[in-house]
This record gives C-alpha cells, structure tokens and sequence, in this order.
C-alpha cells in the first residue's frame, strides 16, 4: 500500500511528518509512504497576524482540498493549529501520544537584560503599586533541575518594558498578567527564523512550544535559556503538544492510521477540541485549555480573557463522561463571564 502524505515545507513540519512515517511504517512494514509538500496561506503571509487574514484555518485549507481532489491521502498537523471545523468528508483519524505542552520563554544568555529581572516583576497583591521591598526567591519551573534566582523586586521599575515576541492573544494576556513592564511585540515565521529574530536582538525574548523546540532539537543552543512556564500560569492552546493525522472518511487508509493512534491523546484533544468549539474560539479569542488523564479521571482547566480579566473554570469527571465534562466546565466559565462584566458596569 502506498500513502501519499501532505505536510508543510518547514522543518518542523517534516519532521512532524517523519514521526508520523515511523509510526506507520512500524505498523505497517510493507507500506510506503510518499511525502508531499504544501505551500499554505499561513506559509505566504507573513507580514500579518493570523487573526487579521483567516486565522487557524490558512495552514490546513490546503491540505483539505487535496485530500478531497484525491492528490494525498493523509495530512499531519500540529493539533493546535486545527480549525474548529474540518472540511465536509474530512475526519481526525489518529494522533500521536501526547508531548510536553508547555509553552517556554526563550532569551539570550548575552544579553545585558536577564530574565532574573523579569521575573522580579511578577504581579502580587503585596501593598500599595503591587510594589515589595524584601528580597525573595522565585523557582522557574524547567524540565533540567530547577533554578532559582534572588531578586529585589522593586529595582527594576525604571527600566524600559522587556519585549516579548508572541502573536498569540492567549500567550500574550497570561504573560501580561504574570509579569509587568513586558510588552508582547507581533512575531511571524518558523521556529528557527524566531530565534534568529531573537539573537539579532529584535526582541529580547519569545514564547514558543515546548514540544515544538523539543522535536526540532533546540533545547539545547549554548547561547539561549529556556525557561518554562508551569502550565497554570500558562495554560496551552488545546492541542498543544499533539501531533494530528487528518484523512477522509470511510477510507481504507485512514481506518489503518486509527490503529496506531495514541488513546490518550486521542481523548485529550477531543476533550479540549469540544471545549473551543463551544466557546467558538479561534486564534480571535485568548481561551487556554489543558487536560490531564489520572487513573480512570480527566481533569479539565479553561481559561478565558474578557477586557483584561482571565477567567478560570476546572473540573474533572470519568474519562468516559469527558463530554459532558466539557459542556459543565464551558457553561461554568460563561456563567462567570456573565458575572464578571454585570459586577464592572
């Protein structure tokens, strides 16, 4: 059998593609697996925001309609940048097992504003001007042993706003609400053109996926630290962390991709997929949503931004009732909403 795969150009996506090739050809020895390369609207534009010119939806159009033209068989995607609607005859017919879904704030070791003293600047309700005068210690969270850093955290006020490059409106009011004196500056472009963005000093950090960086083997760049958001601070776009595989329904060969999808994954995205597509949520809306499989439980978190506010729901259910889990947990977070904007009029 031969299966005809359509990815992007970049690095990330081939090598995204290659798992997905491991994987198949682990199950099926005898299949060969051709790739095809997809310019994308998303890969054309670069000079824009997403949300300005189609959003999640121009790094799959594509895909899409060579499947239903019969050009691939298969698409693989990063499942955070799946639409909340698949095209007509299109289905999700596997994923891989779920990785890191930590976002990670990337600087430069060389550079004279270390992140220290960001996060001295982390939002506390400590007093008049949110303002501490006491030396503390902050831990950052990182898959290497922990670092720690003391830092005084009112010496840093006169210093000109740090700036971070993300265009994600999630990433961007989580950051700003974590830390003051940043300012989230719009970045476009592949992984590796965003850090070279970074050292040539157009921004003095940028947020990225973990995973991502984990897949193209950039955790280790002598010249960067990498320092990672722990996911209640950050909560993570749903689906991050998950490599997805769209083909056409009822077709021989996405009903073989089924039997090397990962369950788990499988279960997280769908949970998480359910939770945007209730809130109508696109690269338009800062909504962060993030699950977590214990034993027989799924636990849910939500997050949702409304004129500057973030909004937090959790629950958890039986895996086998995540659905409704997804519904309670969205019409608790809408109820809050409704009571946060009636309590600032």
């Amino acid at each position: 059998m031969k299966i005809r795969i359509g990815t992007r150009g970049s690095e990330l996506a081939r090598k995204q593609t290659e798992l997905v090739i491991d994987a198949i050809s682990k199950a099926y020895p005898d299949c060969v697996c051709e790739t095809v390369i997809l310019r994308t609207e998303g890969d054309r534009i670069l000079d824009k925001p997403l949300m300005e010119f189609g959003g999640k939806g121009v790094f799959v159009t594509e895909f899409e309609e060579a499947m239903q033209e019969g050009k691939i068989d298969l698409a693989v995607h990063s499942a955070k940048d799946l639409p909340m609607e698949l095209a007509k005859g299109l289905t999700i017919c596997g994923v891989l097992p779920r990785e890191d879904v930590r976002d990670v704030l990337v600087t430069r070791k060389d550079h004279p504003l270390q992140i220290e003293h960001l996060l001295q600047e982390r939002k506390q309700e400590s007093g008049p001007n949110n303002r501490v005068e006491k030396e503390r210690e902050i831990e950052i969270q990182n898959t290497e042993p922990v670092v720690k850093c003391k830092v005084t955290e009112n010496q840093h006020s006169a210093l000109e706003p740090y700036r971070i490059g993300t265009s994600s409106l999630r990433r961007q009011c989580q950051i700003e609400q974590l830390y003051s004196n940043v300012q989230c500056v719009s970045i476009r472009g592949n992984v590796p053109t965003r850090l070279r963005k970074l050292r040539a000093g157009e921004y003095d950090g940028v947020i990225l996926a973990a995973a991502g960086l984990r897949r193209l083997n950039l955790l280790q760049e002598e010249d960067l630290e990498y320092h990672y958001f722990d996911v209640e601070d950050m909560l993570p776009a749903g689906g991050q962390g998950i490599i997805a595989i769209e083909g056409r329904e009822q077709d021989e060969i996405a009903e073989c991709v089924k039997k090397i999808s990962d369950p788990d994954a499988w279960l997280q995205l769908q949970t998480e997929q359910e939770v945007l597509h209730l809130l109508n949520a696109g690269c338009h809306e800062a909504v962060g949503v993030v699950t977590n499989l214990t034993a027989d439980k799924i636990e849910l978190r939500i997050m949702k931004e409304m004129d500057g506010t973030l909004i937090y729901v959790d629950g958890r259910a039986p895996q086998s009732d995540y659905s409704n889990l997804a519904v309670e947990q969205v019409q608790r977070l809408l109820q809050e909403l409704k009571c946060s904007n009636d309590s600032s009029q």
